[in-house]
């Protein structure tokens, strides 16, 4: 919330007015009606360029709309911010996404896309053991073997992981 009272703080006075009467009528709705706010609100930060502070927002309209879509949604969101941010910053961006991807996992255990995307998550925030990780991805891909997904992002970590002969059988 700071960075985004900073990132206000640097913008036009027609840009403030915006956003701020897309946040006065989200406060002041409820129901639909306040996701569609919502949905302004993050439209608005994609047209400002400012990918983090609208994966922020679609977070909190998964957890007011409570859709498996949604959450998806701004899961891939983070997923995708992860990797344009600063090493510094990656850890918060990947993190975000996994506690969204765990949630949606929660509530559609056999949800093959989170459990890619999950995977993703836990080898990225740890590769010095990245075994969990990997593992959610032969999940998918034992119970899906044609899931080319899981297949490429195996490929892409045994070559980050140097087993490149792995990486080739899973490319081809």
């Amino acid at each position: 919330q700071q960075q985004v009272t900073e990132v206000k703080n640097e913008m036009k006075k027609s840009e403030l007015d915006i956003i701020n009467g897309f946040e006065t009528k989200f406060e002041s709705t409820s129901g639909a009606e306040k996701i569609w706010w919502m949905d302004s609100i993050i439209g608005f930060w994609d047209k400002s360029m400012r990918p983090a502070i609208s994966a922020v927002y679609a977070k909190d309209k998964a957890d007011l709309s409570g859709q498996i879509e949604d959450f998806m949604m701004a899961g891939e969101r983070f997923l995708g911010v992860a990797q344009f941010l600063k090493p510094e910053d990656k850890p918060w961006a990947f993190n975000e996404a996994k506690g969204i991807f765990e949630k949606v996992l929660e509530l559609t255990p056999n949800n093959a896309d989170a459990k890619i995307n999950l995977g993703i998550c836990m080898v990225e925030t740890n590769p010095e053991n990245p075994m969990q990780g990997i593992g959610l991805l032969r999940e998918v891909v034992a119970s899906d073997p044609n899931n080319t997904r899981a297949i490429l992002q195996l490929g892409h970590f045994s070559v980050l992981s140097g087993q490149f002969s792995k990486a080739i059988e899973r490319y081809e």
